[in-house]
Parts: C-alpha cells; sequence; structure tokens
C-alpha cells in the first residue's frame, strides 16, 4: 500500500477501492496539515486520544479523546497536533465522496 512522509508527519494508505480509502495520518507534535477543502466530499473525524485543534471556516474547536467533526463538502478544514508527545495519527477513509477520519493526537 501506498505510504508518504511529509514535513508535518506521515500518511499510509491502509485499504482502498473504487468507492474509498481508509489511510493512517500521523502528525507530528506542533505540526499541522494544511487548510483545504474538498469540492466533492465531506469528512467525519473521531478523536482516538491526544489533544488537537480543528479549524473549521476559521474557527477553532479544542479536540481530544471521544471528539467527533463534521466536515461538510467545500468547508475550510484543517487539524493541529497540540500535544506535547511525538505524534498523532488519523484513520480516514472516503467512501463515495464522504470521509470518514479517526484521529489519535498523542
Amino acid at each position: 500500500m501506498e505510504k508518504s512522509d511529509r514535513p508535518w508527519g506521515r500518511y499510509e494508505v491502509l485499504a482502498e477501492s473504487a468507492n474509498y480509502k481508509v489511510k493512517v495520518i500521523t502528525v507530528f507534535s506542533g505540526k499541522r496539515l494544511s487548510y483545504q477543502r474538498h469540492q466533492r466530499r465531506a469528512e467525519h473525524w473521531f478523536i482516538t486520544n491526544g489533544t488537537g485543534v480543528v479549524t473549521l471556516e476559521g474557527v477553532n474547536l479544542d479536540v481530544k479523546s471521544g471528539s467527533t467533526v463534521d466536515v461538510k463538502v467545500n468547508q475550510l478544514h484543517r487539524i493541529a497536533n497540540t500535544g506535547s508527545d511525538r505524534k498523532s495519527t488519523r484513520l480516514n477513509s472516503s467512501h463515495l465522496g464522504i470521509s470518514y477520519a479517526v484521529f489519535c493526537l498523542k
């Protein structure tokens, strides 16, 4: 499966088909993903552990283990690891244009 190291961390695709993709994304402490939007998919995130900040359309939301976040189609969003440990992980899958993500912020 596909793997890639990035300045903010890394990701690894766990499963993929024409209708979905599942990946683990690791975000290093003090780093964040780019502020982005998706024109054809929504996302649902579940935080599995740790702490972070999610930005949705300029509004910051503190997240921790058990938090969920819904990202609408074309909504600006990003997640930052605010924890003191080395990394955070998110599990991200998309199914028929809808994304489901689970974040572990360490």
